[in-house]
């Protein structure tokens, strides 16, 4: 048989499986359990390039004051592997972001804690990530 996966599709983890209920050999003994292919994956988005993981970046408090911590939440637009503090870019002297945890298990939001240093007084902060060190399941690795 040839399998054909549908358009505008993208995912890593695909089995293909026969219930072996149904089936008799020459002798007419049923079969039992499942057969099952190995994993394969499908990326058949239409596009020129395949398309790299984008990423949005939020943080749950706009004004942080003195002894207070906002959670910085990473959500990409699919699962992501290679993702990392060195991916994330802020001004380490305005403030320090803690370790990355993944919220879930389908790779695609993660979470870190920011906290800024004491005696610092500014308006203008961003964090942002470096898409480059960042692939999907298929290999595209993200760009800006």
């Amino acid at each position: 048989a040839t399998y054909t996966p549908r358009p505008n599709t993208e995912s890593a983890d695909n089995t293909i499986r026969v219930n072996l209920a149904g089936v008799q050999d020459a002798q007419g003994n049923a079969g039992t359990g499942t057969g099952s292919s190995g994993n394969f994956s499908i990326d058949t988005r239409p596009t020129v390039v395949d398309r790299p993981p984008e990423v949005t970046v939020t943080i749950s408090d706009e004004r942080l004051t003195a002894g207070e911590t906002a959670t910085v939440t990473f959500t990409f637009s699919e699962r992501v592997t290679g993702f990392d503090l060195n991916d994330v870019q802020y001004d380490t002297s305005k403030g320090t972001l803690s370790a990355l945890t993944a919220v879930g298990t389908d790779g695609k939001v993660w979470t870190a804690t920011y906290t800024p240093r004491p005696n610092t007084e500014s308006a203008d902060n961003t964090i942002r990530v470096n898409l480059a060190g960042v692939l999907d399941a298929q290999g595209n690795a993200g760009t800006g």
